[in-house]
């Protein structure tokens, strides 16, 4: 029927929510953003529900996720669209978090020691590393800190190795003098 210029008495038959542009996972380096994204039709209104892992992410109900890359992030991403007529659940987007990022080290500021005679000196200091991206980060000085330090100079090198391998180091020196006199 025709009321001037309108059209009436036409009946939308209501559709489920289909995906057409399925979210694509990839690798990504640890600390980066990324963003997957789906696109769905269907009646209105469509909602989104993000999950990973198979559990769902609180506050992530838009039609793209943006996620920064670590180790908790990996696995699988999903979405699922409802609407009032249906529901549609997109694939799996496998997320690869890449650390490919060395672990941060610091050393002590370089140290002098009274020399406390034979056979050394014992010197304790701290060195620490983190990593980005993990952190079990296994970190070696060689000499340890607490051994007996001979009289001069040494130099202490410090290896961090985060769990991807990634390596970084540092250095710094213990110097043990004798500045007492001798006594008679």
């Amino acid at each position: 029927a025709e009321d001037e210029g309108r059209i009436t008495g036409f009946a939308v038959n209501p559709a489920a929510p289909v995906i057409t542009n399925q979210p694509d996972g990839g690798s990504f380096n640890c600390g980066s953003n990324f963003t997957l994204s789906v696109t769905a039709t269907g009646s209105p209104p469509l909602a989104y529900q993000w999950g990973r892992n198979f559990a769902p992410l609180s506050g992530e109900t838009n039609s793209s996720l943006t996620l920064i890359a670590s180790p908790g992030v990996a696995g699988g991403c999903t979405v699922v669209g409802p609407n009032p007529v249906g529901s549609v659940a997109s694939a799996v987007a496998t997320v690869t978090v890449l650390d490919m990022t060395a672990p941060s080290i610091v050393c002590p500021s370089n140290i002098i020691a009274e020399c406390a005679g034979s056979p050394g000196t014992i010197v304790t200091y701290t060195a620490s590393a983190f990593d980005v991206c993990g952190t079990n980060v296994a970190l070696v000085c060689t000499p340890p800190s607490g051994v007996s330090f001979g009289l001069g100079l040494t130099t202490v090198r410090c290896t961090a190795t985060d769990d991807s391998g990634n390596t970084n180091s540092c250095a710094f020196t213990v110097r043990v003098q004798d500045t007492a006199p001798p006594t008679i």
